[in-house]
């Protein structure tokens, strides 16, 4: 078996990074073929995610948007730059969401 430091150092296709996500311990961005290893949050970080979902969902559900807030928990796929991320908060349309969803 390969370490870790071996297979972040080649060039992968989308399906070998989201098969090796899939099993890995840590989360890992995927750019173009390019991985790259997604350190832990500093508390401060943390704090401010924390806040900013918080915000999103509380003004969405104010505004009665039909929205959804995912936290950094969700991978995102921008298939125009065949690109895998793990970003800090997105905001969905909640139909689409339901229905698009594995």
């Amino acid at each position: 078996m390969q370490s870790m430091t071996a297979i972040l150092d080649q060039v992968m296709s989308a399906e070998e990074y989201l098969d090796m996500e899939e099993v890995a311990l840590a989360k890992h961005k995927f750019y173009n073929g390019r991985i790259i290893e997604i350190p832990g949050g500093s508390t401060t970080h943390n704090e401010i995610s924390a806040r900013l979902i918080a915000t999103l969902v509380h003004e969405l559900d104010e505004a009665e948007k039909d929205y959804i807030v995912y936290s950094s928990d969700m991978k995102i796929q921008i298939s125009e730059y065949n690109h895998f991320v793990y970003p800090d908060a997105v905001v969905r349309i909640y139909v689409l969401a339901r229905t698009t969803m594995r």
